[in-house]
């Protein structure tokens, strides 16, 4: 009875997390709204542009992040002269005058935003990419009915670090 298989799941947790990022990669899904398996040049710029997209929403999230945080640190300053008495923020301080910010706000803000936002398009730039396949007959000359471009995504890829 040493030698007899244990009774439930002896494989280790971690094996299992492997085979469904494994499964995942392996059968990436597919992001397309009308432009899955397009054909031709036109098609494979459509598919350029609907993958990189992302990264042009993401650099205007950053534009509307940055200046909404930004107005908002500045009325903070503002308020804090109401209720006491600040030296003001000039480009080049003279005396008593305090130098003004290197990217408008405070860099315990912008470090932590422009961390985010990196970590962001990586992210995106990881997950999200232009799969082209091309059809060779025997003869070594391309299949044109049955070569593609689309665009894939799969999440495991972040993880998985490749």
């Amino acid at each position: 009875m040493a030698n007899a298989p244990a009774i439930g799941n002896p494989r280790p947790r971690r094996f299992y997390w492997l085979l469904l990022a494994s499964r995942c990669e392996s059968t990436s899904g597919y992001l397309g709204f009308g432009l899955t398996k397009s054909k031709g040049m036109r098609g494979f710029i459509a598919c350029v542009i609907w993958a990189n997209i992302w990264q042009v929403i993401v650099s205007a999230l950053y534009f509307v992040g940055n200046a909404l945080l930004t107005c908002m640190l500045v009325a903070e300053e503002w308020n804090g002269y109401a209720s006491e008495r600040k030296t003001l923020r000039v480009s080049h301080p003279e005396g008593i005058q305090r130098s003004s910010y290197f990217i408008s706000m405070p860099f315990k803000y912008g470090i932590v935003l422009i961390g985010l936002i990196t970590t962001l398009h990586w992210l995106i730039s990881q997950s999200i990419f232009l799969v082209s396949t091309t059809a060779l007959w025997p003869s070594n000359t391309e299949d044109v009915s049955s070569s593609f471009e689309v665009v894939g995504y799969s999440i495991a890829t972040c993880f998985k670090g490749e």
